[in-house]
């Protein structure tokens, strides 16, 4: 059984990253840079959390 489970660190990683896209996206690119920054600070975050 497999107990890894990175719920914790993807939430907390996607909004990390959601934050990361904001600050350095500029004008229009902030409606892909916050969602490319959530999903990517998402796998970091669950890969951190031991997933």
């Amino acid at each position: 059984m497999d107990n890894n489970d990175c719920k914790q660190g993807s939430v907390i990683g996607g909004l990390l990253g959601a934050g990361v896209g904001a600050a350095l996206s500029r004008d229009q690119g902030r409606w892909v840079g916050v969602p490319v920054g959530a999903a990517a600070g998402a796998l970091v975050g669950c890969q951190v959390d031991g997933g």
